[in-house]
């Protein structure tokens, strides 16, 4: 939380590397086999009578089918992101968040752009943990989807300790979230985060972030998603009082469903407050 009057900007972005020529090629064969064994058993299916042995092979052919859409999905993603946030008061945040992203789906290139505006109130804190709520109003717009709005209140618990020279940061966030006025995905969505932080006195941090999360975008090709990245950033600390600092970052991530295992490699990150 920010004290009173005090106020905090951070512009950054990320891309994620492309898939390699090779990997590429391999999942081309692994989609070829699978549309060959599709063909074999809806040509197989034709001919069986028992209901038992027609519901096993649907089961089959809808895994199959959900495989192909798995491997098709790979996402080459970027995105450039602002945030700028005041403190009202010691135990009072209000902040303007913006993201633009470019992202390739089922091989086909989507632009987003997403503008939130939100309010964090302190409720506990004792010694290095602290317990927030976060209530936020979105407004997403895509290429590939009508505009969205979304409400969303989250509720952040965090715990820093400085042993000697090193900062250890903890931070769980369980979200809530509605769509208010998109029919095309599901409206009701929930996430939980948990990030881990070790900070050395040398600027030098290693970072261990996972989420669990019903996608709301992309909700017509699978429920939900485990995200997980490692990662090891360096910070920068300039100005006065050390109030400035620039963050650049590199993880290597995964995300369940989309079947990736990439290097995701951030852009400079400024902060001022």
């Amino acid at each position: 939380m920010l004290e009173q009057g005090r106020y905090r900007y951070i512009v950054g972005g990320s891309k994620v590397n492309k898939i390699s020529k090779n990997e590429k090629k391999q999942r081309e064969e692994d989609i070829l086999y699978i549309h060959q064994r599709l063909a074999a058993l809806q040509e197989y299916l034709k001919t069986i009578n028992n209901s038992g042995l027609r519901a096993k092979i649907l089961r089959q052919i809808k895994r199959l089918e959900q495989k192909i859409v798995e491997l098709l999905s790979y996402q080459d993603e970027q995105f450039v992101s602002s945030t700028i946030e005041y403190g009202i008061t010691d135990n009072q945040n209000m902040g303007v968040h913006f993201l633009y992203t470019e992202d390739k789906f089922l091989n086909e290139k989507n632009i987003s752009t997403d503008a939130s505006i939100y309010y964090k109130l302190k409720l506990f804190e004792d010694n290095d943990f602290v317990i927030s709520a976060q209530p936020k109003i979105l407004m997403s717009k895509s290429k590939k989807l009508k505009e969205d709005f979304l409400g969303e209140v989250s509720l952040l618990m965090g715990m820093s300790k400085n042993i000697r020279s090193v900062t250890i940061f903890n931070q769980n966030v369980f979200s809530f979230g509605h769509s208010i006025n998109n029919i095309d995905s599901r409206k009701m969505y929930y996430n939980f985060s948990t990030c881990e932080e070790i900070k050395f006195k040398n600027g030098i941090m290693l970072t261990s972030f996972t989420k669990y999360h019903i996608r709301q975008n992309y909700g017509y090709v699978y429920g939900s998603s485990v995200y997980e990245q490692l990662g090891i950033a360096k910070i920068i600390n300039f100005g006065k009082e050390n109030k400035n600092s620039i963050t650049t970052q590199i993880g290597y991530f995964w995300d369940r469903s989309l079947s990736n295992k990439k290097y995701k490699i951030s852009g400079i990150s400024f902060q001022h407050g």
